[in-house]
């Protein structure tokens, strides 16, 4: 009797559990399709850092994940083994998904899709480019799209689709808004770590007279504890350096992580979500999920952005410094900058495709689309209509 081939997921290969504590995009989406594609009826088999029991060899080459960004050497060499280990499952495998791990695309070209959510290196190229000009690729963004082809202009646009990240609008949506009396209240929903610019932040509104200081709330939605999954020494180190300023800025809420139904309360308590990341966003997910709810958004801009925001949800922060962030906090604050009329478009035509059931339906459809027309049968469409 023969078993049945599956879709295989695969997660970039420095997670090291599959759990639901997961702060990042990228596990998050991954998490979210394994449910789904198995509540349709695929046949699913998904796989991270820890599925394999190489994953403690692979541990001896880079133990955290700070030596995978530090020591190129190292970090392909630990790819290495953890495509050696994942190359025993592809007769069982119909369709490989890798999650921001494009090294897979070797192995089997034609029955690899690769989906970024960040901007990654092709290992290998110059080994391998054949091969990688054989597989295929998703990426959430089209400034994601972009960057790619402009670093590898070998690979073929057609090879190439966008599928936005979405959010289920029956939990991300206006709430009654319990406001704080006599405050403005900021948001900081995302990441504690520094391309998210959490310091830039903090540091501007520490800076803020303190006539401005004592009309603003600050609310932190996530936790330290969240953001060491990696045990990182650098990450680490910038968290403490936060915990120090939030304990000289005095009254500030940290919540230590909530549930999605609890992120979407306080997207409609907020007067503003901050989201002042300092690297090119790739995509933007809590900015959605901001203006879902009824909240503008105060950003740097960049990156994916644009995708997302409006002039009519969102005021963008033209230079990215802790200087031009607080003076547009305390312009706010002043009342210079006038509350963005509400309810302003939460969905507009821009991204009413970023919902979860259309991008799952687009999603599925692309899966499904790649096992019927993988090579060997009909490689002859144009993947990008799915965008």
């Amino acid at each position: 009797m023969h078993q049945k081939k599956t879709i295989t997921l695969l997660l970039t290969h420095n997670i090291t559990i599959i759990n639901d504590r997961f702060p990042a995009g990228t596990e998050q989406v991954f998490l979210h399709d394994i449910q789904m594609l198995r509540a349709k009826g695929e046949t699913i088999s998904a796989y991270a850092g820890a599925s394999f029991p190489g994953y403690a060899i692979k541990k001896l080459f880079f133990p955290s994940w700070a030596d995978t960004a530090q020591h190129k050497a190292l970090s392909i060499l630990g790819q290495l083994v953890y495509l050696l280990e994942y190359a025993k499952l592809l007769k069982q495998t119909m369709l490989t998904v890798s999650y921001n791990f494009p090294l897979a695309a070797i192995l089997q070209p034609a029955k690899t899709v690769v989906y970024f959510h960040y901007e990654q290196v092709l290992s290998l190229w110059s080994i391998f480019a054949r091969r990688y000009q054989q597989s295929h690729y998703i990426f959430c963004s089209h400034f994601l799209l972009t960057q790619f082809l402009h670093t590898y202009p070998q690979i073929d646009p057609k090879r190439c689709t966008v599928i936005h990240n979405g959010i289920d609008t029956s939990i991300f949506s206006p709430q009654r808004k319990k406001h704080i009396d006599n405050h403005i209240t900021f948001l900081y929903a995302s990441a504690w770590v520094w391309e998210k610019g959490m310091d830039m932040f903090l540091s501007a509104v520490n800076s803020l007279p303190q006539q401005i200081h004592r009309r603003i709330q600050v609310i932190i939605a996530s936790g330290p504890d969240l953001w060491t999954i990696h045990q990182n020494p650098e990450r680490k180190c910038y968290i403490q350096e936060q915990q120090r300023m939030l304990k000289r800025m005095g009254e500030v809420i940290v919540l230590n992580g909530v549930t999605k139904q609890q992120l979407a309360a306080l997207y409609s308590q907020a007067d503003w979500l901050v989201f002042p990341s300092i690297w090119e966003e790739p995509f933007g997910l809590c900015a959605l999920e901001a203006i879902a709810c009824g909240c503008p958004v105060l950003t740097f801009g960049g990156g994916a952005l644009p995708e997302i925001l409006s002039p009519t949800n969102s005021v963008i922060v033209e230079k990215k410094t802790k200087k031009a962030l607080a003076q547009t906090i305390e312009r706010i604050a002043m009342g210079n900058i006038r509350p963005l009329k509400k309810p302003f478009p939460l969905l507009t035509q821009k991204n009413k495709h970023m919902k979860i059931s259309v991008r799952d339906a687009l999603y599925l459809s692309y899966i499904h689309t790649m096992i019927r027309f993988r090579r060997g049968k009909n490689d002859n469409y144009q993947e990008n209509t799915f965008s």
